[in-house]
C-alpha cells in the first residue's frame, strides 16, 4: 500500500515538474519580445528576431531587378555590395521601429485627436500587453515581396503583386509566432500591410485595421526622406494625413516636427541617404548590411532614446 503510494506521490510531482516546465517555455516564447521580461535588452532582442525573420528578403538580389538597385563601395581594400538597396534590411527595421514610435506616441502625447486614434491606442495598449510587438513586426515586412523598384505607375498591376507578397511573406512567419491570438488577428495585420489591394476585410468593420493601417503607412512614408529626389514637405504632409485620416489635430506642426526628426535621426544611424542635407550613402550602410547585428544596434543606438516628453512632461523612451 505504502509502495503504491508512494510510487502515486512521485508520478504527480514529475507531472507538476513538466506543467510547469511547459508553462515556462510558453512564458518565455512570449516574454521574449515583453518590454516586461528584461527592459534593458528585451526590445533589442525582439528587433534582433525580426531582423532574422526578413533579412532573407531584403538582403536578397531582385529577380526583376537591374544593376542599378545595387549599390557597392569599397571601404578599406574591401567591397561591399548591398541588394536592393532602396528597399533594403535598414528601411525594413526602420519601417518597424517607426510604427513603433507613432504608436506610444499616439498613448503619451497630448493631442486632441477627434478620428479615434489615440483612443483606440490607448485602449489597445492597456488590453494586449503585446500589441506593440505585433506592430513592428508586421510593418517591418512592408515592402518585403517586392522584386524591383517598379513603381505603382509605372506598373500597377505588378507592384499590387509585390505588395501581395508582403502579406504573405508575414502571414508565413506569423503563423508559428506566439504573438497572435488566432488566424483572424493575423489577417488583420497582414492586411493592414496593403495600400493598393482591397484585401478581405473591411476596414471601416474592423477598427484595428483601420488604425494599423495608418499607422503603418505613415510609418513608411516618414522613411521616405532616404530619397533625396522627393519633397520633404510633401511628405510630412501625407504622413499625417494618412495618421490622421485628414483630420488633423491642433498640435499637428509639433507631431510631424518630432516624427520628421526621429526618422533623421534613423536614417543618420544607419548610414543611409536623407533629403534634408543632401547626404548620400555612408560607409555605415554597407558595412551595416553586411554585418546585421550592427544594424540592430545602431538603429537602437536611437530607439532607446527618448524623442518626446509625456503628457505628465516625463521623459519617456519610445522603447519601453
Amino acid at each position: 500500500m505504502f509502495d503504491r503510494c508512494y510510487r502515486r506521490f512521485k508520478i504527480d510531482i514529475i507531472i507538476i515538474i513538466l506543467y510547469n516546465c511547459c508553462m515556462i517555455t510558453l512564458l518565455s516564447d512570449k516574454l521574449f519580445v515583453s518590454g516586461n521580461a528584461n527592459p534593458n535588452n528585451s526590445e533589442k532582442v525582439h528587433t534582433s528576431r525580426i531582423m532574422q525573420a526578413v533579412k532573407p528578403y531584403f538582403l536578397s538580389a531582385y529577380t526583376q531587378g537591374s544593376s542599378y538597385d545595387k549599390a557597392t563601395r569599397v571601404i578599406q581594400g574591401q567591397r561591399y555590395s548591398v541588394e536592393r538597396a532602396n528597399h533594403g534590411l535598414a528601411h525594413g527595421l526602420r519601417q518597424g521601429l517607426l510604427a513603433k514610435d507613432i504608436f506610444i506616441f499616439l498613448i503619451q502625447y497630448l493631442m486632441t485627436d477627434s478620428t479615434g486614434i489615440v483612443e483606440w491606442a490607448q485602449r489597445k495598449s492597456k488590453t494586449d500587453p503585446f500589441w506593440i510587438e505585433k506592430i513592428q513586426l508586421a510593418a517591418s515586412f512592408q515592402r518585403s515581396g517586392r522584386q524591383s523598384e517598379c513603381s505603382s505607375t509605372h506598373n500597377l498591376e505588378l507592384y499590387k503583386q509585390y505588395e501581395r507578397q508582403d502579406a504573405v511573406y508575414f502571414n508565413q512567419y506569423a503563423q508559428n509566432c506566439p504573438l497572435f491570438t488566432g488566424d483572424l488577428e493575423r489577417s488583420v495585420f497582414a492586411e493592414a500591410i496593403l495600400w493598393l489591394n482591397p484585401g478581405n476585410l473591411d476596414e471601416n468593420q474592423v477598427e484595428d485595421l483601420k488604425y494599423l493601417r495608418r499607422i503603418f503607412h505613415a510609418a513608411h512614408t516618414l522613411d521616405l526622406r532616404r530619397i533625396r529626389g522627393f519633397d520633404g514637405t510633401r511628405i510630412q504632409k501625407e504622413a499625417m494625413d494618412q495618421l490622421f485620416g485628414g483630420a488633423l489635430p491642433i498640435e499637428s506642426g509639433s507631431i510631424i516636427r518630432l516624427l520628421w526628426n526621429r526618422s533623421g535621426e534613423y536614417l543618420r544611424a544607419t548610414g543611409d541617404r536623407d533629403l534634408v542635407n543632401q547626404r548620400p550613402f555612408q560607409d555605415a550602410f554597407f558595412t551595416q548590411s553586411h554585418n546585421p547585428s550592427t544594424l540592430v544596434d545602431a538603429i537602437h543606438s536611437v530607439a532607446e532614446n527618448a524623442f518626446f516628453e509625456s503628457s505628465s512632461q516625463t521623459q519617456i523612451k519610445c522603447a519601453l
